[in-house]
């Protein structure tokens, strides 16, 4: 009898133990979770998606819904493309919303940014050497789409014309146009110096048209 009033002795705090460990976790209220409360969408408005907008300084924030426009920035004569490479890094570095930069080859002193806003452009090229200024006004893509088209390097060369090479062994000479082969984009010409009339076979783009006048001098 006395082991089973020692062993009950033992067992009963146990009991009440558990009971107490019971109550205490049916005592515990749950952390409530913070609510994340949405900035309210206004009368009208899209809802966007989850993107990050990019607060740019002395710059007006611009949806990435914003429709872009051409503009122009009018350039030293051919310090086009080190422009265009400054105003890339200077997009970059100061997360300036400009969607692209085109520099046509045909296109001398100009740059060509697409950007929703002109703000925007204004305050990029601050402090970029050889930009001078941008030009009033904006475009479309539709006006500027046939730059984005590249040319065959013998447009506007047919046979019998004649031409000046600008590179290669022969710059400076001139010459006559015997055959434009376009597929492979070069030309055959004969030199006008030369003491023995020899076909020489150039790339397009080493040569320039010039009016009979011009090759007569």
């Amino acid at each position: 009898m006395k082991e089973q009033d020692a062993t009950k002795g033992v067992t009963v705090p146990e009991k009440e133990e558990k009971e107490e460990k019971k109550d205490t976790e049916v005592t515990v209220a749950p952390v409530e979770q913070p609510k994340v409360e949405l900035f309210p969408q206004e009368l009208g408005s899209t809802p966007t998606a989850t993107s990050v907008s990019v607060v740019t300084p002395q710059v007006a924030e611009v949806p990435p819904q914003v429709e872009t426009k051409i503009f122009v920035v009018k350039t030293t004569v051919n310090q086009e493309r080190a422009v265009a490479n400054m105003l890339e890094k200077t997009a970059r570095r100061q997360k300036f919303d400009i969607r692209s930069i085109l520099v046509p080859g045909e296109l001398k002193g100009y740059v060509l940014v697409e950007c929703p806003l002109r703000e925007i452009i204004e305050e990029a090229i601050q402090g970029i050497h050889h930009a001078r200024s941008l030009v009033k006004g904006d475009t479309s893509l539709d006006k500027v789409v046939h730059f984005l088209t590249p040319k065959p390097l013998v447009t506007g060369i047919s046979a019998g014309a004649i031409v000046e090479l600008i590179a290669g062994p022969f710059k400076g000479e001139k010459a006559r146009v015997k055959r434009v082969d376009e597929t492979h984009e070069e030309i055959t010409i004969e030199l006008f110096d030369a003491i023995v009339p020899i076909p020489v076979t150039v790339r397009g783009d080493h040569v320039r048209v010039l009016s009979k006048e011009e090759a007569e001098k």
